[in-house]
């Protein structure tokens, strides 16, 4: 997510946007392709914290089915600042 990442809270919207983009990154992967649309997230994400925040997502083709995904800060390889995303349990989708 970059070096700066973090050091703000940061807002639901842009939040959204985030673990999107960590969902998409993963798709590049065929075998680790989530297939969903992040819909919302319930509040901010704020770093200094090892929190959840709870975001919604849409699963692809399911006809309107919900996941609830789960977010937490993390860093990674370098201290890169970065998010950790969880999915509830797909087998019904």
């Amino acid at each position: 997510m970059g070096g700066a990442y973090g050091m703000d809270p940061v807002e639901p919207a842009q939040l959204v946007r985030d673990v999107q983009s960590v969902i998409d990154t993963s798709a590049e992967d065929p075998a680790a392709d989530w297939g969903l649309t992040v819909t919302s997230c319930e509040g901010p994400l704020d770093a200094t914290r090892f929190e959840p925040v709870t975001c919604e997502a849409e699963a692809d083709a399911s006809g309107g089915a919900t996941i609830r995904l789960r977010v937490l800060p993390g860093t990674f390889m370098l201290a890169e600042p970065g998010l950790i995303v969880s999915a509830d349990n797909q087998v019904d989708v």
